[in-house]
């Protein structure tokens, strides 16, 4: 996500979580993926989400839960470097 880009909701409860990743995966192709786990990733990093449910929503839209397990290995290990 760059810097002029807003999230798509203002958190206030879990639900809004489970939208926002939702949203995301609906518009995966018009986002990016690395925008799109930037977005799912920085809510799992505040404990708003977790990895099992945002694995259960990607596989909802198509994305197989063992490909968002090995974007996750990526995310981190990208943020080491």
């Amino acid at each position: 996500m760059t810097a002029t880009q807003t999230p798509i909701l203002h958190l206030s409860n879990p639900d809004d979580a489970m939208i926002e990743v939702g949203t995301a995966f609906a518009n995966f192709e018009a986002i990016g993926k690395w925008d799109v786990y930037e977005i799912v990733f920085d809510l799992m990093d505040r404990r708003k989400i977790t990895l099992n449910m945002i694995q259960m929503i990607g596989s909802w839209n198509g994305i197989p839960e063992h490909v968002i397990r090995m974007r996750r290995l990526q995310w981190v290990n990208m943020r080491k470097a």
